[in-house]
């Protein structure tokens, strides 16, 4: 069966909360903050790293693969990686001490940020001025992700405000410059201004340097995010005080993943005929609409699934169980479904439509 694009986007929506539903319900609420939340973040990285392979055609016994089976493989691959590399994380970053803790489930969230810093806005460069081998790039995306992101976890994190509970540890905490939640809150804000530059075409920046000019492209591109993030943090956190935990999850974190809407649901090809400004306006707003409904629905299946569930500090559990369902599950079960599983069973492509979507994905690409 062909579903039409919104129809399509509709339904994929319903199984990706369909399935977080049931991981928040019928999952022991200790495994999914520790184990389960690490595992998946970690992932996240891995799949963006097994993205670039299979945009580049690689492994290519897997072009011979149909789906589901393709797709079920790939999720297998990524799924055996982010546990690998979540028990080596837990082992050099989280001590090896009983459960992943605060400062681990935090690191992770780290090795997220760099990636999308270091694929969307630096283009994977200077790898990629060095060698276009997708697997060597693939491979660069994993370091980077958990070196630079072990860098900057120690370098700025402190979890100095949670001593005396029962979750911290003293030699787990990096003691850096600010507190942890502060961080998280500017280093997502961020991530969430990457993929509005995304919605954009990366405009303003591309009026003036192209991504044929990656050093130049990821500078001005870094400027600018930074400068308007760092504006947005001072407004919400320092001019309306508000709590840097609710500012995340209902900012941020919503925001972000109502940008999926667009982008990965509805494949770019919203508002396709309306004039390109006014296009990427409408992105945006479709966004933000999609935010709030998103916002609304998550909060409610917290009390319907998880109900009494204590909101701001100092444990957060509201907020928490909210952001761990949007993120920590919702995204990587959607992006498994829309790129490694490309909307099957509601789509079914053949082996010319799949070198037809790859052509498009490259075009698209190289028009940013």
């Amino acid at each position: 069966m062909k579903y039409h694009q919104p129809i399509l986007a509709f339904t994929t929506l319903l199984i990706v909360i369909a399935c977080t539903a049931g991981i928040m319900k019928f999952v022991p609420e200790g495994l999914i903050n520790t184990w389960l939340a690490l595992i998946f973040i970690i992932s996240v990285p891995v799949q963006v790293a097994m993205g670039s392979l299979l945009d580049a055609g690689w492994p290519r016994f897997l072009s011979r693969i149909n789906q589901p089976y393709k797709g079920m493989l790939i999720i297998g691959m990524c799924a055996l990686l982010g546990c690998i590399f979540s028990y080596i994380a837990f082992l050099f970053v989280g001590g090896g001490i009983s459960l992943p803790r605060p400062p681990l489930i935090s690191y992770s969230i780290v090795t997220v940020v760099v990636t999308f810093w270091f694929v969307i806005v630096w283009q994977c460069w200077p790898v990629t001025k060095i060698t276009t081998r997708a697997s060597i790039i693939a491979i660069s995306i994993i370091c980077v992700a958990f070196f630079a992101g072990y860098a900057l976890f120690k370098l700025f994190f402190n979890f100095e405000f949670m001593q005396g509970s029962s979750v911290y540890v003293d030699s787990l905490d990096p003691h850096g410059w600010f507190e942890s939640w502060n961080v998280i809150a500017f280093m997502v804000t961020t991530i969430a201004l990457i993929f509005t530059f995304v919605l954009l075409d990366f405009w303003p920046a591309s009026m003036h340097t192209s991504v044929s000019r990656p050093f130049i492209w990821g500078l001005s591109n870094t400027f600018s995010i930074l400068l308007i993030a760092g504006g947005i943090y001072l407004v919400f956190i320092d001019g309306f005080k508000l709590d840097p935990v609710k500012y995340l999850v209902n900012g941020p974190i919503c925001y972000i993943f109502g940008m999926f809407i667009p982008l990965n649901l509805m494949e770019g090809k919203l508002f396709e005929r309306v004039r390109l400004s006014i296009r990427r306006l409408l992105l945006i707003l479709v966004s933000v609409f999609s935010a709030l409904l998103l916002n609304i629905l998550y909060f409610e299946m917290s009390e319907y699934i998880s109900p009494g569930l204590k909101s701001g500090a100092p444990v957060y559990a509201l907020e928490l169980w909210v952001a761990n369902a949007m993120l920590a599950f919702s995204f990587p079960i959607l992006v498994a479904i829309t790129d490694h599983l490309q909307f099957w069973p509601m789509r079914v492509n053949n082996p010319l439509e799949d070198i037809k979507q790859k052509d498009e994905k490259a075009s698209n690409i190289v028009d940013a």
